[in-house]
């Protein structure tokens, strides 16, 4: 602009913009703050949410415990539930006891998983319809038939698939797998406190299934 140059910056006095009141400068004060009259307990707040959650709560039911026949001196370390009810507890190294129907049978039969012993100590299992998947310690996978009564041992044959992802450095980890319809395997493995879930997929040119985090 013509000189003298006034109100750009570092030079003069702003002059052009005098009188303009700044956004937000007129406004009206506020007035102090105003005390609030409605009152939650009085107005019966807690009452309608406690009709609402008494509505929505499932029926109590009791717990009894049934009374159960175990073999003598037996100490599993897990414990599982399959079909019809049935219950099977076991020790990692494969010596277990079912019971066929909880509502029926109250005495234990007992048996002996074989081929275990070869792949490490069991460290978990997953019961399906099928098949009991058991991970062992050096995170191989064994298949054994479905338990029933009757059978004194059950023999368990390895998945020809890799172990498991992080077994052999984590003497906690432990893992539940299932199989999909289409027969691919999943597995979600607990290890340091993390939970990750993996799927095995085939590898290119006919190389070995590995696990892949999902």
């Amino acid at each position: 602009g013509p000189e003298p140059l006034q109100g750009i910056a570092g030079v003069g006095e702003n002059t052009w913009a005098k009188g303009t009141i700044a956004y937000g400068q007129n406004e009206p004060k506020w007035g102090p703050k105003h005390a609030g009259t409605h009152d939650f307990d009085s107005n019966g707040g807690h009452r309608r949410l406690a009709e609402m959650a008494a509505a929505t709560a499932a029926p109590s039911r009791p717990v009894v415990p049934v009374p159960v026949q175990w073999p003598s001196a037996f100490e599993p370390d897990m414990l599982t539930c399959g079909p019809q009810a049935s219950v099977a507890a076991f020790t990692a190294s494969g010596l277990g006891a079912l019971i066929s129907s909880v509502a029926e049978s109250k005495v234990a039969s007992e048996f002996a998983f074989e081929g275990l012993i070869e792949l490490g100590m069991a460290r978990s299992a997953t019961w399906s319809n099928t098949s009991m998947m058991i991970v062992t310690a050096s995170g191989k996978i064994a298949s054994c038939p479905s338990l029933r009564t009757g059978l004194d041992k059950i023999t368990c044959t390895p998945l020809s698939v890799l172990a498991l992802p992080g077994f052999l450095l984590d003497e906690s980890a432990v893992a539940s797998v299932s199989e999909l319809d289409d027969g691919r395997l999943r597995a979600v493995v607990g290890t340091g406190g993390f939970v990750s879930l993996y799927e095995l997929r085939e590898g290119a040119n006919d190389e070995t299934p590995t696990w892949h985090e999902a």
